[in-house]
């Protein structure tokens, strides 16, 4: 977005906490948090049973701060007590972008007892990122709680909701809500497992289109975070971006200084995909699990200066050598 194209939040809040977020007529959902007894049964050591999920607590914030940050946008902290234990949960809002970040710090406390963030939507197409895969969860009333971590998603017609995380539990969903777990002291297996002081982060928003690379490759930018090097280097003046595939691995090549990239294609149908990288490309070739060069007409390979292109099949994982 350029600098000029930025656009306000609509955001209204009162005493219980926010109660609406709107950015150019589109509505957000408003995260709601709930604490629980936690006590596992025999088939929810990672979850809640039925019963036990619906007398859960809902937090009411002790108190709310707002800030309007010129050339940023809004932020607003609120404070939860958890009895015993505190919460610091801080919205941001930055104009030039769609996406609601959440900044959690906690103070855990207590045993017995779970934290969970929900977060209302329609829909009914719930998917979620896995090794190189993104899938709808089982249709099995056991598993209350699914191992998608850092991106999950509810696909409509003409675009995605996006939920990123930074945090450790799964993901569940029934009854139009996402759930997350936050925090836990369950009875067992070990109560104490998240006690004291944690930080973790969340971004959810509204993504154009229905693809599921794309919905990844914004977890991974959420979840990878850019490192700072001291001093100057002309040959990491660039950061890899990826289109119409997403990028699995990246490594030194086992007989050579080359650069090997492991790509993978998430989405329902053949694409094109299309990726720049920090070193200007002088060969690229695909390889086999060995890194032995293989030739694949269908691939139909390119490259000019810092990009390469090519073609790949559904739910295929390339692997692409390149030497610079």
């Amino acid at each position: 977005m350029k600098k000029g194209d930025e656009k306000p939040w609509n955001v209204e809040w009162a005493k219980s906490g926010i109660v609406k977020i709107e950015k150019e007529g589109l509505v957000f959902p408003v995260p709601q948090f709930r604490i629980f007894n936690d006590f596992p049964g025999d088939f929810d050591a990672w979850e809640l049973d039925h019963h036990t999920i619906s007398n859960g607590e809902n937090l009411v914030p002790e108190n709310i701060r707002v800030k309007e940050i010129g050339g940023f946008g809004k932020i607003i902290e609120a404070e939860y007590l958890l009895n015993p234990g505190s919460m610091s949960v801080v919205f941001e809002f930055p104009d030039r972008e769609s996406f609601v970040n959440l900044h959690f710090n906690v103070d855990w406390k207590g045993n017995n007892r779970m934290l969970k963030m929900y977060i209302p939507v329609e829909g009914t197409k719930f998917v979620g990122e896995q090794p190189y895969l993104v899938d709808e969860p089982p249709n099995d009333e056991a598993a209350f709680e699914f191992p998608m971590h850092r991106v999950v998603g509810v696909v409509y017609e003409n675009k995605t909701f996006v939920l990123m995380n930074r945090t450790k539990y799964g993901h569940s969903f029934e009854s139009g809500y996402i759930g997350v777990t936050l925090l836990r002291s369950p009875a067992y297996p070990d109560p104490f497992a998240d006690r004291g002081e944690s930080n973790f982060s969340f971004r959810y928003g509204f993504m154009e289109g229905t693809s599921q690379n794309e919905m990844v490759n914004e977890g991974v930018k959420f979840n990878i975070l850019p490192e700072v090097f001291h001093g100057y280097r002309s040959d990491v003046n660039r950061f890899i971006r990826i289109h119409g595939a997403v990028l699995g691995s990246i490594k030194k090549a086992e007989a050579s200084g080359d650069h090997v990239l492991r790509i993978a294609n998430l989405d329902g149908h053949d694409n094109k995909f299309e990726i720049y990288v920090p070193w200007k490309c002088r060969k690229v070739s695909e390889t086999d699990l060995l890194e032995q060069t293989i030739d694949n007409p269908y691939r139909n390979l390119s490259f000019e200066g810092f990009r390469l292109w090519g073609n790949i099949r559904s739910s295929e994982i390339v692997t692409l050598k390149i030497e610079s």
